[in-house]
């Protein structure tokens, strides 16, 4: 019986070959492995929230001025949440990846802040100009 360490074990007469197993793998590759399956899925679930954000940051950034007091304060809490999301998922990185992405989040986040800031502003002066 063959051990997978290439070497024939007892009672098997010595008939089967110490050949190594495809199947056979040791610890620190399927930390390995392991590793690089949870940097690729969280690589994939940031890109994804960027591809789905995508259109609704579009939108905002088009016209981040137009709109009411409570749009503004939907698209600060959406930011929020975003931002909440995207610092999770940069948590699954390590190093240069992690920090990048944390950085992203960031920024990403304060201009949202900032579009929410000056729509909410917007609306309030035009509000004040209606009386």
């Amino acid at each position: 019986m063959y051990s997978g360490q290439g070497t024939i074990l007892a009672g098997t007469g010595g008939s089967q070959p110490a050949t190594p197993s495809p199947f056979n793998i040791c610890t620190e590759d399927k930390e390995i492995l392991m590793k690089r399956s949870l940097l690729i899925a969280a690589t994939a679930t940031v890109l994804s929230l960027g591809i789905a954000a995508g259109p609704a940051m579009a939108q905002a950034a088009s016209s981040p001025s137009s709109g009411t007091v409570d749009q503004a304060k939907a698209l600060k809490k959406q930011a929020d949440a975003d931002y909440k999301a995207a610092k999770k998922a940069c948590n699954a990185m390590k190093g240069d990846a992690e920090k990048q992405c944390e950085k992203d989040a960031k920024a990403t986040h304060e201009k949202a802040e900032a579009d929410a800031k000056a729509m909410k502003e917007k609306a309030e002066a035009d509000k004040k100009a209606m009386k």
